[in-house]
């Protein structure tokens, strides 16, 4: 799971400024891990994974404080994060920030990633390591400041006392678990199969009290601009792919593949022509490359292969692949056959 380039370090930067805001010298939230000043000064900075595990090893070290996590996620710190923190802060209603949170999550450089799903009621975001971590006290922290900054999140954007509905952990209680009573005052079930948290789908229409659509559409730009220049930007594709792929024997829609990955599918266009693709294109590649597949690999016959790959008809399936491959499907079996 480790990335070779690295990861933004803007996380990892700010941990280590606010240590020093807790009296902790930098030099020693960063001790063993070849990281100096330079390296926190660089706003284009990147970290690897093994580094920023061993700032917030330091961190907990120095501190004393196994809550750490908790108490750290509970300082607003969006303006922290330039563009990204200020398209959050812009946006016009909570489910329009937690769209920016998801598109735009690599910029931050976090220790987890997020998968979220959804019910008529509620919105689940289920917590994953974004690399290996293997010790358990630095996986509590990484839960842990991931809820915190959530919770006082959706206070601080809409002005209101928020909680989520319920938190399920995958650890068992910690000695400081007064601490989650105090600041989520939700229930909180410890020991469970995954890390995940879940939030009313009403909250979704709730109004930022920041909120301007054009200072937010300008400033994901900027954040798209962002990830190209770090190399993240392909990712897209890849995800994409993926979104296609859940969805077997079918053919997805735009909108439905840009909702699944949380982002309005003018974006999502937006952002493969960044890339000098499009939905359309990535959707044509992969029925072509699954038609191929079926016809050099099965004995299925063009109407079940129509079937399988999401077309409404064998007519209609044939009329795609020969445009795709200049010939007939049944000419293409032939012309590659041993």
């Amino acid at each position: 799971m480790k990335d070779i380039d690295g990861i933004s370090a803007q996380s990892a930067q700010w941990l280590v400024r606010l240590m020093e805001g807790r009296k902790v010298p930098a030099s020693l939230t960063l001790e063993s891990t070849s990281l100096n000043s330079t390296w926190l000064d660089d706003v284009e900075a990147k970290v690897q994974p093994e580094q920023y595990l061993k700032i917030v090893r330091n961190a907990l070290d120095a501190s004393g404080d196994p809550a750490l996590g908790l108490k750290v996620g509970r300082i607003p710190n969006l303006g922290e994060f330039g563009f990204w923190g200020y398209a959050i802060i812009s946006s016009a209603t909570l489910g329009e920030a937690l769209e920016v949170v998801q598109q735009f999550w690599k910029i931050n450089g976090s220790l987890v990633r997020l998968i979220r799903s959804e019910s008529p009621d509620f919105i689940t975001l289920e917590i994953k390591p974004a690399f290996l971590i293997t010790e358990e006290r630095l996986w509590i922290y990484a839960v842990e400041e991931l809820l915190s900054t959530f919770n006082v999140g959706m206070s601080f954007l809409s002005n209101r006392d928020m909680h989520f509905k319920d938190i399920s952990v995958s650890y068992d209680k910690p000695a400081h678990h007064g601490v989650y009573e105090e600041l989520f005052r939700c229930p909180v079930r410890f020991g469970r199969e995954l890390d995940a948290f879940n939030i009313p789908t009403a909250y979704r229409n709730i109004p930022t009290s920041l909120g301007n659509p054009q200072v937010a559409e300008a400033c994901k730009r900027q954040c798209e601009m962002m990830m190209v220049k770090m190399g993240m930007q392909s990712d897209l594709i890849t995800s994409v792919r993926e979104a296609i792929l859940l969805q077997p024997g079918r053919i997805p829609r735009l909108e439905e593949v840009a909702r699944r990955l949380s982002i309005s599918p003018r974006t999502l266009q937006r952002q493969l022509k960044t890339q000098n693709t499009s939905f359309m294109a990535i959707l044509e590649e992969m029925l072509y490359e699954q038609s191929r597949n079926y016809l050099l690999g099965t004995d299925l016959t063009v109407e079940q292969i129509a079937y399988r790959t999401g077309f409404s008809d064998a007519s209609a399936f044939r009329h795609a692949f020969k445009k795709w491959a200049g010939m007939s499907p049944l000419q293409f079996r032939k012309s590659t056959a041993a």
